[in-house]
Parts: structure tokens; C-alpha cells; sequence
């Protein structure tokens, strides 16, 4: 019963990706380390073939398909037939992958959008990686990305899923460049606001709110509370920024009533 009690309760904190009550945005860096590879890089082209590098040499394969594995986690690019003047970046959610986003990349590509789709910093390797981003990194490459796609076309639209929704958003917000958003299970506010403040004080003395064996190609099932942590930081600055700012673009929302995490009237 014990076992159970404590299971239930990291389970329940990990799961409601508790927030952290300060909006301080720690220094980025990440993609300087020696424990990293260089993510942020002069093109998207560039940028995919080091993440894919990076991915081949760290990844914890789970099955003999080491190619799957990797098309799977990698971040990618796709290009109309046409030329186009429209571009989007998607962004994954916390322990998922650029995979996640695969369908909706297609039908946009379709529609004649040159279709980006991003890999945040301690994903699609192990979940171990998942320790040394903070949220400014992942702030940081949605930031840059976008840069270079408003630099190039008259309308980007920018997506994201859960976590990526919360960093699209608050570029949206800094950025007047952005056309519009597309979010799905947008992760401004979980269903378990009151345990908010306890997710700084769990992250400094406990590693991992919940591991296990990794059996899925596409996401990670283990989540270290830095990786709570990393998305808690994104969804209380992108609440703050909310509440003092307006958008003035077209967002499409999609999201559950039934969403066990996400408050969906939030």
C-alpha cells in the first residue's frame, strides 16, 4: 500500500507538470556546452543535419531500426511543389518528439506552407538529457527559428502542442512579425494550480518524478523533474504575459474537455 500511495503521488506531480510560481528566465547556453551539441545554427538545414548527428551518436536505441528511430526523433523540413510566400514552425510538447506533429506538417505542406518542425533540447535522445535544459534554451531555439523564417516570408504561423504552445505564444506575444497561432493543448494552466509552488523545491533535492523502461520510439515514458520544471517556467511567464498583453492575431485552439492535465478552461 505504501509502494502505491508513493507511486500515486510522484505520478500525480509529474503528470500535472507542476509550475514554478517565479517567471525568472534562467540564462540560456545549453547549445555552448561540451555536454550538448550546438543547436542553434545559421539555417534549419544546418540545424537538422547537427541534431540528427547528435541523435546517431547518443540516442538509447529501443529497437534494431536504428533509421526509424532516428527519422522519428529528428527535426524536419518540408517544401511545397510551389514556391511560397507562407512558412510555420511546430513545436513539440515535454517528452515528445518532432514525430508528434507529422500528420498536421503534411496537410500544412499541402496547403502550400513551407512546414518546419522543431526538436527541443533534451529530447529524442534519453530522458537523462532531459536534465540539463532549462526552459530559456527551449525558449531560445523557438526564438531563433522563427527569426529566420520572418526573415524569409511574408506569413509565418507558428504551432505548438502542450509545452510548444506555451513558447510560440510567448514569441507571438514579442514578435509582431507572427501571422498566427495554432495551438493544441496549449499548457497555460494545469488542473493542479495549488501544487505550483512545490515543483522548485521538489526539483532541487529529486531527480526524476517518474522512470521506467522506454518502450515507445516516439516520446520518452520517464520525466526528470527538471524537464516539470523547464515546462512550469514556460507556462507561468506565458500566463504573466497574458494577463498584460493582447494578441492581435488569429489563433486556432484545439483541446480536450476531457484533458486529465490541461485545464481547458484556462
Amino acid at each position: 500500500m505504501i509502494k502505491i500511495i508513493t507511486f500515486t503521488i510522484v505520478t500525480s506531480l509529474t503528470l500535472a507538470l507542476l509550475g514554478c510560481a517565479s517567471s525568472k528566465q534562467p540564462t540560456f547556453g545549453l547549445e555552448l556546452s561540451s555536454d550538448y551539441y550546438e543547436f542553434i545554427q545559421p539555417d534549419f538545414a544546418r540545424y537538422v543535419e547537427a541534431s540528427t548527428q547528435w541523435l546517431r551518436e547518443n540516442r538509447s536505441f529501443i529497437g534494431e531500426d536504428k533509421d526509424i528511430e532516428l527519422l522519428i526523433n529528428s527535426p524536419f523540413q518540408l517544401v511545397p511543389t510551389e514556391q511560397t510566400n507562407k512558412a510555420a514552425l511546430l513545436v513539440h510538447g515535454l517528452g515528445d518528439s518532432p514525430f508528434s506533429f507529422s500528420d498536421i506538417a503534411k496537410s500544412l505542406v499541402n496547403n502550400g506552407y513551407l512546414v518546419q518542425v522543431l526538436l527541443l533540447p533534451g529530447h529524442g535522445s534519453k530522458p537523462e538529457d532531459l536534465l540539463l535544459p532549462s526552459y530559456a534554451d527551449w525558449q531560445h531555439i523557438v526564438d531563433h527559428y522563427t527569426s529566420l523564417l520572418t526573415a524569409q516570408y511574408d506569413e509565418v504561423w507558428l504551432g505548438g502542442y502542450s509545452t510548444g504552445a506555451n513558447l510560440v505564444t510567448i514569441n507571438a506575444i514579442n514578435n509582431e512579425e507572427i501571422t498566427g497561432l495554432l495551438l493544441f493543448s496549449p499548457g497555460f494552466q494545469t488542473r493542479t494550480p495549488y501544487l505550483e509552488k512545490l515543483t522548485p523545491l521538489i526539483a532541487s533535492v529529486i531527480n526524476w518524478g517518474y522512470r521506467t523502461e522506454e518502450t515507445n520510439f516516439a516520446r520518452y515514458n520517464s520525466v526528470p523533474f527538471n524537464g516539470v520544471l523547464a515546462y512550469s517556467n514556460s507556462a507561468s511567464i506565458v500566463r504573466e504575459k497574458l494577463t498584460n498583453y493582447k494578441l492581435s492575431v488569429p489563433v486556432y485552439v484545439a483541446v480536450s474537455e476531457a484533458d486529465s492535465i490541461i485545464d481547458p478552461d484556462s
